[in-house]
Protein backbone atom coordinates (compact mmCIF):
# COMPACT_ATOMS: atom_id res chain seq x y z
CA UNK A 1 0.00 0.00 0.00
CA UNK A 2 2.60 2.49 0.96
CA UNK A 3 4.97 1.59 -2.22
CA UNK A 4 1.52 2.13 -4.28
CA UNK A 5 1.11 6.04 -2.34
CA UNK A 6 5.09 6.78 -2.74
CA UNK A 7 4.71 6.66 -6.53
CA UNK A 8 1.58 8.75 -6.60
CA UNK A 9 0.42 6.64 -9.75
CA UNK A 10 -2.99 8.03 -9.57
CA UNK A 11 -1.48 11.63 -10.16
CA UNK A 12 0.64 10.29 -13.27
CA UNK A 13 -2.22 8.72 -14.60
CA UNK A 14 -4.22 11.61 -14.11
CA UNK A 15 -1.15 13.74 -15.79
CA UNK A 16 -0.63 11.70 -18.51
CA UNK A 17 -4.40 11.91 -19.84
CA UNK A 18 -5.10 15.50 -19.19
CA UNK A 19 -1.39 16.34 -20.82
CA UNK A 20 -3.07 14.84 -24.08
CA UNK A 21 -6.19 16.77 -24.06
CA UNK A 22 -5.08 20.28 -22.26
CA UNK A 23 -1.85 20.06 -22.30
CA UNK A 24 1.47 19.87 -19.88
CA UNK A 25 0.57 23.35 -17.90
CA UNK A 26 -2.88 22.66 -17.36
CA UNK A 27 -2.60 19.01 -16.74
CA UNK A 28 -0.65 19.97 -13.62
CA UNK A 29 -2.24 22.42 -12.51
CA UNK A 30 -5.52 19.87 -12.78
CA UNK A 31 -3.56 17.09 -11.32
CA UNK A 32 -2.29 18.89 -7.93
CA UNK A 33 -3.84 19.05 -5.19
CA UNK A 34 -4.36 15.47 -5.04
CA UNK A 35 -7.76 14.65 -3.36
CA UNK A 36 -7.80 15.22 -0.08
CA UNK A 37 -10.70 12.44 1.03
CA UNK A 38 -7.63 10.02 0.57
CA UNK A 39 -4.29 11.49 0.36
CA UNK A 40 -5.10 14.23 2.42
CA UNK A 41 -3.07 14.59 5.56
CA UNK A 42 -6.49 14.09 7.59
CA UNK A 43 -7.09 10.94 5.62
CA UNK A 44 -3.26 10.20 6.62
CA UNK A 45 -3.88 11.04 10.11
CA UNK A 46 -6.67 8.54 10.54
CA UNK A 47 -5.30 5.83 8.88
CA UNK A 48 -2.04 6.09 11.14
CA UNK A 49 -4.55 6.23 14.64
CA UNK A 50 -6.32 3.25 13.39
CA UNK A 51 -2.88 1.33 12.83
CA UNK A 52 -1.61 2.51 15.93
CA UNK A 53 -5.51 1.31 18.25
CA UNK A 54 -4.87 -2.15 16.27
CA UNK A 55 -1.15 -2.82 17.37
CA UNK A 56 -2.69 -1.67 20.51
CA UNK A 57 -5.61 -4.19 20.99
CA UNK A 58 -3.90 -7.03 19.79
CA UNK A 59 -0.52 -6.57 21.42
CA UNK A 60 -1.49 -7.96 24.35
CA UNK A 61 -2.34 -11.42 22.53
CA UNK A 62 0.47 -11.95 19.99
CA UNK A 63 3.52 -9.90 21.24
CA UNK A 64 4.58 -10.20 17.49
CA UNK A 65 2.30 -7.62 16.30
CA UNK A 66 4.67 -5.09 18.24
CA UNK A 67 7.19 -5.54 16.18
CA UNK A 68 4.69 -5.84 13.11
CA UNK A 69 3.51 -2.60 13.94
CA UNK A 70 7.21 -0.86 14.40
CA UNK A 71 8.13 -2.42 11.07
CA UNK A 72 4.52 -0.62 9.52
CA UNK A 73 5.20 2.65 10.92
CA UNK A 74 9.38 2.60 10.05
CA UNK A 75 8.22 1.79 6.56
CA UNK A 76 5.24 4.80 6.96
CA UNK A 77 7.85 6.81 8.39
CA UNK A 78 9.99 6.73 5.46
CA UNK A 79 7.40 6.61 2.96
CA UNK A 80 5.82 9.67 4.25
CA UNK A 81 8.72 11.63 4.59
CA UNK A 82 9.61 10.90 0.82
CA UNK A 83 6.16 12.62 0.13
CA UNK A 84 6.30 15.19 2.01
CA UNK A 85 9.89 16.39 0.86
CA UNK A 86 10.22 15.80 -2.46
CA UNK A 87 6.76 14.75 -4.36
CA UNK A 88 3.95 16.89 -2.42
CA UNK A 89 3.22 20.85 -3.37
CA UNK A 90 3.41 22.26 0.05
CA UNK A 91 0.11 22.18 2.28
CA UNK A 92 -1.20 24.66 4.84
CA UNK A 93 -0.16 23.50 8.39
CA UNK A 94 -3.47 22.36 10.26
CA UNK A 95 -2.11 19.92 12.23
CA UNK A 96 -3.46 21.10 15.65
CA UNK A 97 -6.81 19.56 14.79
CA UNK A 98 -5.73 16.12 13.23
CA UNK A 99 -3.19 16.10 16.20
CA UNK A 100 -6.04 16.21 18.87
CA UNK A 101 -8.09 13.97 16.56
CA UNK A 102 -5.92 11.21 16.46
CA UNK A 103 -5.60 11.54 20.19
CA UNK A 104 -9.50 11.33 20.86
CA UNK A 105 -9.33 8.44 18.41
CA UNK A 106 -6.26 6.39 20.32
CA UNK A 107 -8.37 6.99 23.93
CA UNK A 108 -11.74 5.69 22.03
CA UNK A 109 -9.22 2.28 21.00
CA UNK A 110 -8.50 2.34 24.34
CA UNK A 111 -11.92 1.41 25.39
CA UNK A 112 -12.00 -0.95 23.12
CA UNK A 113 -8.99 -2.38 24.22
CA UNK A 114 -10.56 -2.37 28.08
CA UNK A 115 -13.22 -4.11 26.55
CA UNK A 116 -11.53 -6.85 24.67
CA UNK A 117 -9.50 -7.76 27.72
CA UNK A 118 -12.09 -8.64 30.21
CA UNK A 119 -13.61 -10.66 27.37
CA UNK A 120 -10.67 -12.83 27.30
CA UNK A 121 -10.35 -12.39 30.99
CA UNK A 122 -13.89 -13.59 31.39
CA UNK A 123 -13.24 -16.45 29.07
CA UNK A 124 -9.88 -17.76 30.44
CA UNK A 125 -9.75 -16.82 34.23
CA UNK A 126 -11.28 -19.11 36.98
CA UNK A 127 -12.48 -16.49 38.72
CA UNK A 128 -14.13 -12.96 38.52
CA UNK A 129 -11.72 -11.61 39.86
CA UNK A 130 -9.75 -10.43 36.99
CA UNK A 131 -12.24 -9.36 34.86
CA UNK A 132 -13.56 -6.96 37.38
CA UNK A 133 -9.96 -5.38 37.81
CA UNK A 134 -10.10 -5.17 33.99
CA UNK A 135 -13.45 -3.19 34.36
CA UNK A 136 -11.88 -0.94 37.29
CA UNK A 137 -9.57 0.22 34.76
CA UNK A 138 -12.32 0.75 32.47
CA UNK A 139 -14.07 3.23 34.68
CA UNK A 140 -10.98 5.10 35.32
CA UNK A 141 -10.18 5.06 31.95
CA UNK A 142 -13.60 7.05 31.34
CA UNK A 143 -12.68 9.44 33.88
CA UNK A 144 -9.15 10.19 32.29
CA UNK A 145 -11.20 10.59 28.91
CA UNK A 146 -14.08 12.72 30.11
CA UNK A 147 -10.97 15.06 31.95
CA UNK A 148 -9.50 14.98 28.82
CA UNK A 149 -12.81 16.42 26.93
CA UNK A 150 -13.96 19.00 29.85
CA UNK A 151 -10.52 20.03 30.53
CA UNK A 152 -8.48 20.46 27.64
CA UNK A 153 -10.02 23.17 25.50
CA UNK A 154 -7.35 23.43 22.52
CA UNK A 155 -10.45 25.13 20.25
CA UNK A 156 -10.30 28.55 21.86
CA UNK A 157 -9.21 30.31 25.08
CA UNK A 158 -11.73 30.49 27.49
CA UNK A 159 -11.90 34.13 28.52
CA UNK A 160 -11.83 33.06 32.08
CA UNK A 161 -7.80 32.65 31.44
CA UNK A 162 -7.10 35.19 29.93
CA UNK A 163 -5.06 38.02 31.14
CA UNK A 164 -7.23 41.12 32.11
CA UNK A 165 -4.44 43.60 32.40
CA UNK A 166 -3.45 46.11 29.80
CA UNK A 167 -1.03 45.30 27.51
CA UNK A 168 0.83 48.17 27.88
CA UNK A 169 0.76 50.57 30.85
CA UNK A 170 0.21 54.10 29.58
CA UNK A 171 2.06 56.43 32.26
CA UNK A 172 -0.44 58.99 33.48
Amino acid sequence: VYAAEVTRYHVAVKYFALKALRGAERAIEACEPEDQAHYGIGARSARMSLLLVMAILFCSLSPLICVLGFICFFICRVAYTYLLVYSEIPKPDTGGAFWCAQLHHVQQGLFIYVLLMTGVLLDKADSMGPPLITLACGVQLLQRYMRYRRRFQWHGLPFEDLNHEPLVKVPV
